[in-house]
């Protein structure tokens, strides 16, 4: 109980929570985020809470609004679908409000630049989805596409990205309300001590990375029952993440993915799968990729799931050439080591775990298989490249 009343100590000193403010919990409470945002932080803190047994995204806005929700933490998923359905309006409109509309943004970032924030006033609309009393939003579980948080930057509004274990009780970084520094996941919460060990210099010009460990009141003492688990990953009094990512010159933590996820290639080339994703999912017609390295080859490989929606909208005839010159136009704007040289399509959705992260063994597992069973060239498809074309 320590622990979780040092965690809450800890986040009232990054932000005020106080009587006023009505949280929302969407989260099982058997999740240690939960238990942190949805039940002990209103309890010492005297909040509100709303509890929701829906992730329906239309009754979860709903909820934002009616019970005027203050404070809200969750998974990206919702910021992703949230930003899907804005942008998919704005696509709809004529092309002088789209034009009207990137100009806003731009207008909102520069005064942003400045400590003024125009955009409730600029996107009005876009911010009473959030409830009219809606003053942090925070998420964390699972990477945050740095493109979608700078979109919601425009539109005046912070999503403030956190990161914590379960042996850490929740967070144990976030970004602070006042200085959000997209794609990173913000300073340790105070006391919380933190470091990178096993440093290895990126091929490019990126920051060398290695593991996050960390140390303070909020880290466990061991695993119940689990002497040789917990000498795994508490050494010395610090906590072995098995993320990681590196800090910036102002001290802030950017992660670039798990330790045991690396993709070692067979020229010895360490590749972070989830900053690969990122790259290729800047295409309107990926909506989902999942990058892995195959037994003996020193290149790399993904699935790809389409957005059928887009392609259906842009009345696509073949899917497989505009996906196609898409990863090759991307793939000519990053390194070598970090370029996929074959891919496969996918119709269905890549399987997830229930915070969202892929199921990468399990995907590469199947990709293996498949491999092993026929002779399927460079670039395949799991059905009929038809039925890439639509639903």
């Amino acid at each position: 109980m320590i622990f979780l009343l040092g965690e809450a100590e800890a986040v009232f000193a990054w932000a005020h929570i106080g009587p006023e403010d009505a949280v929302l919990g969407v989260l099982p409470l058997f999740h240690v985020l939960s238990q942190m945002a949805n039940l002990l932080l209103p309890l010492v803190a005297g909040a509100r809470v709303v509890y929701l047994s829906t992730l329906n995204t239309t009754e979860l806005l709903k909820a934002l609004r009616e019970r005027n929700i203050t404070a809200f933490a969750v998974v990206p998923q919702f910021f992703n679908l949230i930003h899907e359905r804005i942008f998919k309006e704005i696509g709809q409109k004529g092309r002088l409000t789209r034009l009207a509309f990137g100009i806003v943004r731009h207008v909102t970032v520069f005064c942003r630049g400045f400590g003024f924030n125009p955009g409730r006033i600029f996107f009005g609309k876009v911010h009473a989805l959030f409830g009219r009393r809606m003053r942090l939003l925070v998420t964390g579980g699972s990477r945050f596409d740095p493109k979608i948080a700078h979109d919601f930057y425009s539109l005046g509004i912070d999503v403030l990205q956190a990161y914590g274990l379960t042996e850490t009780c929740g967070g144990a970084f976030v970004n602070p309300p006042d200085k959000n520094v997209i794609s990173s996941v913000g300073k340790p919460l105070r006391g919380v001590e933190a470091k990178i060990v096993d440093a290895r210099p990126s091929d490019d010009e990126s920051p060398a990375s290695g593991e996050i460990i960390m140390r303070g009141p909020i880290v466990m003492k061991g695993y119940w029952s689990r002497p040789d688990a917990t000498a795994e990953v508490l050494k010395d009094g610090w906590l072995y993440t098995g993320d990681l990512g590196y800090f910036d010159t102002d001290g802030n933590l950017f992660i670039n993915g798990r330790k045991k996820e690396v993709i070692i290639l067979s020229n010895g080339k360490n590749v972070y799968p989830e900053e690969v994703e990122g790259q290729y999912l800047q295409s309107p017609y990926i909506k989902e990729i999942c990058v892995m390295g195959l037994e003996g080859q020193d290149k790399l490989y993904a699935v790809i799931v389409p957005n059928f929606e887009i392609l259906r909208q842009r009345k696509v005839v073949n899917a497989k050439e505009v996906i196609r010159f898409d990863v090759e136009s991307l793939s000519s704007k990053v390194a070598s080591t970090k370029r996929i040289s074959g891919y496969e399509i996918w119709q269905d959705d890549l399987p997830r775990t229930t915070t969202r992260k892929l199921k990468r063994f399990e995907i590469q597992k199947r990709v293996q298989a498949r491999k092993g069973s026929d002779s399927a060239g460079e670039f395949a498809a799991s059905k009929p490249l038809t039925a890439c074309n639509g639903r």
